[in-house]
């Protein structure tokens, strides 16, 4: 029997990937990278998973704003909204699950660098709303009791969107406010999601969907559902089984 060798790499770079026989991901700026260097390469997506649904049915979401992932040098725009909206909400319910060093690191080169400073990592606004890191089921509980998830990509996408916090807050029924860019699959922003293009509107639409949450939690549904419909389990496999297929 023949044997290949697919990987799922959604990062720029990817040297490293020249042994497999085929690399895929959503992101066709990464793709475009990797043909360049000679790689084979082929579209593939992140699914609707099915225990979402039941996630998704929640109507109790006592917690207004919510997100989980990375805080980090490298997600400079995520780090500063974060903080933002942080400030901003100090009245609501928000619910931040971070992955983040505990301690700052000495400015220098060599074994100095490697120093922690006593000085904490998270600024204060985010120490305040903050928790330990959640993935998983765990993540989809907080997503499901949520009435907005926040996401924001990395600088790396370079306007592409759909990384998996899309999958599962949208999946789990929440509202998600999201950076503007290029959505895949039908996804629709004001329909499935609401987007932002800055800070001040990331605020405006939070606001927003916080003052109007009743009209407003028909999105999360609206997005589900879609989601469920397009990007089910099924749909995933025979893809997976096509790419499996091509020489």
């Amino acid at each position: 029997m023949c044997q290949k060798k697919i990987c799922w790499h959604a990062a720029p770079g990817g040297d490293d990937l020249q042994g497999y026989d085929l690399r895929v991901c959503n992101c066709p700026p990464f793709m475009r990278e990797w043909e360049a260097k000679g790689m084979k390469t082929a579209w593939f997506s992140p699914s609707h998973d099915p225990i979402m649904s039941d996630f998704a049915r929640n109507d109790d979401r006592p917690i207004d704003i919510s997100f989980a992932g990375t805080y980090s040098a490298a997600h400079v725009a995520r780090n500063r909204l974060l903080e933002t909206i942080a400030e901003a909400f100090t009245e609501r319910r928000v619910e931040f699950r971070l992955v983040y060093p505990k301690w700052k690191r000495m400015p220098f080169d060599g074994i100095l660098g490697k120093l922690p400073l006593p000085i904490y990592y998270l600024p204060k606004p985010l120490r305040r709303v903050s928790k330990g890191p959640l993935f998983g089921r765990p993540s989809y509980e907080l997503f499901s009791r949520s009435k907005i998830v926040i996401n924001a990509h990395g600088e790396i996408t370079r306007g592409y969107r759909g990384n998996m916090r899309c999958f599962e807050a949208i999946g789990c029924g929440a509202c998600m406010v999201s950076d503007a860019g290029e959505y895949s699959r039908g996804l629709m922003p004001g329909i499935h999601f609401e987007t932002f293009k800055d800070e001040a509107e990331a605020i405006s639409k939070i606001e927003m969907i916080l003052r109007h949450w009743e009209e407003k939690r028909e999105m999360g549904r609206k997005g589900s559902e879609h989601l469920k419909a397009t990007l089910s389990k099924s749909w995933q496999w025979d893809l997976f089984q096509q790419l499996a297929s091509l020489q």
